[in-house]
Parts: C-alpha cells; structure tokens; sequence
C-alpha cells in the first residue's frame, strides 16, 4: 500500500501570539495513519541559536522572536540584554520542545519532489546543497528556471497565491507560502502520483492548479 506522508515546511514559530502552542501541539501530534515529517525553517533555527549563543542571535527579538519569548511567559524591555532573555528562555523552555527542535529535518526527497523550508541553490546538485541555503535563500532560487533534479516545495517566501514556478504545467519550484501570519490563508499541497491539488484555510475547499 501507499504511504501517507505530511511534510511541514517549517517556520512555526514567531510573529503569531502562541509559538509555544504551535510547538506544544507539533511535538505531540498523532496523525492517525499519516507520518510527520517535520522541516526546520530559518525561525527555528534563529530561536535554537538564540538559546545557545544569544549574542550571534539577538536580532531574532525584532523579527519574531519578542512574540515567541512571551508565549513562554518571557518579557523584553529596552534594558534587557539577550544574554538575560536567553538564560531566562532556557530555564523556561520544555525539554520535549528542545527534542522537537533537535529533531528537525533540513530536506526531504519524495518521488519527483523534494522539500526544503526556503530552496536550493541553482546548479548544484540535491547533495551538495548547503544547508544555510535550504533555510535562508531566495534570490538567485525564486527567479531562477532551471532543473534542479526534483520539483521544489518550499515556504519561506510569502506571496498572496501559490506560486508554480514557471508555469503550472511544468514548474521547477512550488512555493506555498501564503502568509499565514499576514493573511490567514494557510495552504497545504496534496501530491498523489501526477495529481496536485490545493487545500487552503482561506479558500473553503480544494482546488487543482
């Protein structure tokens, strides 16, 4: 029989009110006949950085991670330094949400597709892709047409529909992201052999591209 697979881009966390919720409820999810696999975006990898060297990740507090940091029941005043928020955060952090965070994939390959959390580097092969790329790039990837061995899902870079990258026909990339945070539309891609259809929070149904 087929295996049913749920593939989360990444990016849990920051900008809404409850990044601990999100967490809590991803950690513990049980999908009843489908197995998670769960993708580790540039937040995630800012939050884990923050934890461990908040020096090198203070910035993290003006793009998501003051909002994070309150969901943990953490404040951050002007004064504050990062080292204190960061001592603090660990202290308050739960160990199965660290195992969650350790436990992140950086890509996944499927069939003719492969899932990243941002995308991957024009002309390099799948292998040989950097990590930091996987989770941070957009340009030279979103404008670029090339084959890049695999049709690449990704998130990370918002726009208002799903992008099939350069045409629905035959895309090289597909880009799901349609900001949540900013719009409420989320949208999950269903793959099932040659067949792809859309399941938007926003949009009240199922559509095919």
């Amino acid at each position: 029989g087929s295996q049913k697979i749920v593939i989360f881009l990444g990016d849990y966390i920051d900008r809404g009110p409850d990044s601990r919720g999100v967490i809590d409820r991803l950690a513990t999810l049980d999908m009843d006949g489908f197995t998670p696999v769960f993708l580790r975006g540039n937040h995630e990898e800012a939050m884990e950085l923050f934890l461990d060297q908040p020096a090198r990740a203070a910035a993290w507090l003006d793009w998501g991670g003051a909002e994070t940091l309150a969901s943990y029941g953490i404040g951050v005043d002007e004064d504050g330094t990062a080292e204190f928020a960061s001592h603090t955060f660990n202290e308050a952090f739960p160990s199965h949400h660290r195992a969650f965070l350790q436990g992140l994939q950086i890509s996944q390959i499927i069939g003719d597709y492969a899932f990243v959390h941002a995308g991957v580097r024009p002309g390099r092969r799948l292998a040989w892709q950097d990590r930091e790329d996987m989770m941070w790039i957009r340009e030279p990837f979103l404008s670029s047409r090339r084959d890049h061995g695999k049709v690449i899902v990704h998130g990370h870079s918002v726009n208002n529909e799903v992008e099939f990258y350069p045409d629905p026909a035959h895309p090289c990339r597909i880009g799901i992201d349609t900001g949540v945070y900013r719009h409420g539309n989320l949208t999950c891609l269903r793959l099932w052999g040659a067949d792809r259809q859309l399941i938007q929070s926003g949009a009240g149904g199922i559509t095919r591209p």
